[in-house]
């Protein structure tokens, strides 16, 4: 390897290193995209998880049919899903959801309008204080959301030592019916719709077994 080839790679990793301590990337992020991160946004975790959903299996790459195959075909029990197009954030919001045990509705909208529509339905919100199994609304144009409908998604895991929540999500950067993760600061500006019941984490503040929504 030439002297001015070492001195890129060099350059590369303290660039990267820089911008995930001054950004929410982290060095493998930048590394992979030299792009960097948008909204504090990347596709891993800063490690040091407190709390991260248990139920069903998710990871990237997860289509339309292996979601539903969690309800033997249908989407949701009883259809309940039924009413978002499929692969939209919604409509994996809506499955995700029912998969961990809340009983997300039918009919809330848009992402953007799922903050309003859980709380009209008597479920509790919080911008600061999410769990593991939180659903998160993005009003239009935050976070990389839509910027006419926004967006939705749901909390798999919460890392408050890092200050991040990372998300599963379809129609987002994995594409319309793809799922993907992503790791974001928790202040981004998003509403976070907690459990109104018990989910099954590894402990949302490092300590609890279950974790259900609670005035913030």
């Amino acid at each position: 390897m030439s002297r001015t080839s070492r001195h890129r790679i060099l350059a590369a990793m303290l660039s990267a290193c820089l911008l995930s301590l001054l950004g929410g990337c982290t060095p493998l992020t930048v590394l992979a995209v030299l792009g960097g991160c948008k909204d504090g946004g990347s596709n891993g975790s800063s490690g040091g998880v407190t709390g991260s959903v248990t139920t069903g299996e998710v990871r990237d790459g997860m289509t339309i049919a292996q979601t539903k195959a969690w309800f033997n075909g249908s989407d949701g029990p009883d259809n309940v899903c039924q009413a978002y197009p499929d692969g939209q954030c919604t409509w994996w919001a809506c499955m995700r959801g029912h998969k961990i045990g809340l009983d997300v509705g039918s009919y809330w909208g848009n992402g953007g309008d799922w903050a309003a529509s859980a709380t009209a339905a008597g479920w509790k919100t919080t911008r600061t204080d999410p769990v593991a199994g939180s659903i998160v609304s993005y009003p239009p144009g935050v976070a990389d959301a839509d910027t006419l409908y926004g967006h939705v998604a749901v909390v798999e895991a919460v890392d408050r030592t890092a200050g991040t929540v990372t998300i599963s999500e379809m129609n987002g950067r994995g594409g319309l019916g793809i799922v993907n993760h992503r790791t974001h600061r928790i202040n981004v500006g998003a509403v976070y719709i907690l459990p109104n019941g018990s989910v099954s984490t590894n402990g949302s503040a490092g300590t609890d077994s279950t974790s259900s929504g609670s005035e913030s």
